[in-house]
């Protein structure tokens, strides 16, 4: 990717960001429930995923997974593994969905 390109390219992605979407409503949700200094750590989390998300993007991910039809399959099926093992990971923390809903644990 050339200079010009990037340099249009990274303002776009943080604009996008910035539009009224879930994360920042989570963050409205955090700092209503937990302050401002929860919401401004979390914050800081996801942006750096989302710029983690933008140097992937910009190297080309989406067209090598576009290209290649295994390699797209790989990737879902790690991405799938990861969800698998947060999800056990919860159920064994006793949180997960049903605790952040306020319903009792079963």
């Amino acid at each position: 990717m050339s200079f010009q390109t990037l340099s249009l390219f990274v303002p776009a992605c943080f604009a996008i960001n910035m539009a009224f979407g879930p994360n920042n409503v989570l963050s409205l949700s955090n700092g209503a429930r937990d302050g401002v200094r929860a919401s401004v750590l979390a914050s800081s989390g996801r942006i750096v995923a989302f710029a983690i998300m933008i140097a992937i993007a910009g190297l080309g991910l989406g067209a090598l997974l576009l290209a290649s039809q295994t390699l797209f399959y790989r990737h879902q099926a790690g991405g799938r593994a990861i969800l698998r093992l947060d999800r056990r990971e919860a159920d064994a923390l006793g949180t997960g969905v049903r605790r952040a809903r306020g319903r009792p644990r079963e």
